[in-house]
């Protein structure tokens, strides 16, 4: 049997000695009442995120919280609504002849996407042939195709639900789902709420939430699905970039992949 010792503790000089004991209950003292603050911090910061949970949980039977999301989702239309109808008037007043009557946003996205397929299996190839590096090419820059508001004001906003939201940081291979308790209950769900709590976990302090991940969501549906509405493409994988700001003027690109569920 191996008798193990333990690593012997610093010395202490003569001058400090007299110090030490009434200088280290202090510190525990002092620490102890830090711990006491953290606690406390975490403990609301705890509570504050299964508010946020049962606030935007889309499945919730609670007819209050029901009464809510209802309520918020028809002011957020309206708000769409008369934005669109300012943005037809400033259309129409200030910019009408430039090419809009010829312009099929549904075409443009299609024909954009295909093209850029066409890009990524070429270089792809050129990677591959050159062991798995990419040359260097002389390229333009690819410049990414706008995205489009919602076309139908009767369409509005909808809370979206998946039946799966994946994540991974860019460069990975394997996705890890986003999953969550559901408020009041032992089941879990997967939502965009789950991925933020995920990420605000891994990043202190970072700005990333629901309504920045949707909009990026809600790009990459308008840019490369067709012209598309999000309710049109249940049951596909639709994989998306956002970007997470990690602190000190330092970020995070990760890769998002959600299946919608059907309405």
């Amino acid at each position: 049997m191996t008798e193990t010792t333990s690593a012997p503790a610093p010395a202490v000089s003569e001058a400090v000695q007299p110090f030490l004991e009434g200088t280290t209950t202090l510190l525990r003292g002092l620490t102890e009442q830090a711990n006491e603050l953290a606690g406390k911090a975490e403990r609301v910061e705890n509570k504050s995120k299964m508010v946020f949970e049962y606030r935007d949980d889309t499945d919730t039977t609670d007819e209050t919280i029901k009464g809510y999301q209802n309520w918020f989702d028809a002011v957020q239309n309206k708000i769409l609504e008369q934005q669109r109808e300012v943005e037809t008037y400033i259309r129409n007043k200030y910019f009408s002849g430039e090419d809009a009557e010829e312009y099929n946003a549904e075409e443009t996205a299609s024909n954009y996407k295909a093209l850029v397929a066409q890009i990524k299996a070429a270089i792809d190839l050129l990677t591959t042939l050159n062991g798995g590096v990419t040359p260097a090419m002389d390229l333009p820059e690819l410049v990414k195709l706008p995205g489009t508001r919602a076309k139908s004001a009767a369409t509005g906003i909808k809370r979206p639900r998946f039946n799966s939201v994946q994540y991974r940081k860019a460069g990975e291979s394997s996705w890890t789902l986003a999953e969550m308790k559901k408020a009041g209950s032992d089941e879990t769900t997967s939502n965009l709420t789950a991925l933020v709590n995920i990420l605000k976990a891994k990043h202190k302090g970072t700005d990333i939430d629901s309504a920045k991940i949707q909009n990026a969501l809600s790009e990459e549906v308008a840019s490369n699905h067709g012209g598309k509405e999000l309710s049109d493409l249940a049951d596909q994988e639709i994989v998306f970039a956002i970007n997470v700001n990690t602190g000190d003027n330092e970020s995070q690109n990760y890769e998002v992949q959600v299946i919608p569920k059907a309405r």
